[in-house]
């Protein structure tokens, strides 16, 4: 005969299996709580933040990893001065060994010139000057008439001013048989007795060839007769040989 399961205790066996199926919603999905929070960040929604916190744990606690003040470690940045290290790279690499370098400096060139056809003058080349200038010491010693009125603002390197006292016309410069009619500028208390500056190299076209082993000659060409041209060697430029006396200045 068929035995008869008492039908509590078969109900009683399914429940410490535990049940086979749970209750959910059509709407209920596993969404990923951070992107809802970038949407919530970014996007204006029709609720009050306080309303969503309050049915959506999951939110709340992206909420709190996003506000939360965390310890991190600081970078560090180390400003370079590119140049300095250039500089000091220079010292320690071999990539110059070898070659020719530039010296760290090489003095002036001058010229003799007979001056007014009478006084043998030491005269610098510098093509980078504006004017020809003249020291107030040679002025002296020349005795030649100078135009108080026309005056020139002389700015140094150094950023120094200093005003020229007038101007000699049409003063001549003896350069082997090629004689020049220039305009000085005349100066107080310059480093020089006489310097050539641009005037004197537009006039003669001159052409400086220098060489590597520091000899320089200037090749120059006389503006009144095209076929005059002339060559000669510079030397290195010594101090000013002529000094005024402050007391004779005025004119």
């Amino acid at each position: 005969m068929p035995q008869v399961q008492n039908t509590d205790q078969k109900n009683k066996g399914k429940e410490a299996l535990g049940p086979d199926f749970h209750y959910q919603c059509l709407i209920e999905d596993k969404a990923d709580a951070k992107k809802v929070l970038d949407c919530i960040l970014d996007v204006s929604i029709p609720v009050t933040t306080c309303e969503l916190l309050s049915l959506s744990p999951d939110v709340c606690k992206q909420i709190k990893e996003f506000m939360t003040i965390k310890k991190v470690k600081a970078a560090t940045f180390v400003g370079v001065d590119s140049v300095f290290h250039f500089l000091n790279s220079l010292d320690t690499c071999d990539c110059h060994e070898g070659l020719v370098v530039a010296k760290e400096s090489h003095a002036l060139c001058s010229i003799i010139l007979i001056i007014d056809g009478c006084l043998p003058v030491e005269c610098i080349l510098d093509s980078g000057c504006q004017i020809v200038g003249m020291s107030l010491a040679i002025w002296m010693a020349l005795r030649s008439q100078i135009n108080p009125k026309h005056t020139v603002s002389m700015q140094s390197a150094n950023g120094m001013v200093d005003q020229s006292l007038g101007i000699i016309e049409n003063l001549s410069f003896r350069f082997s048989a090629i004689e020049l009619q220039l305009q000085v500028h005349v100066i107080e208390d310059p480093a020089y007795d006489i310097l050539l500056g641009c005037p004197f190299d537009v006039l003669t076209e001159s052409s400086v060839k220098n060489y590597c082993n520091e000899d320089q000659t200037i090749t120059i060409t006389n503006p009144n007769d095209p076929s005059g041209v002339t060559t000669m060697q510079t030397h290195p430029c010594g101090p000013p040989r002529h000094h005024a006396q402050k007391c004779q200045k005025g004119f």
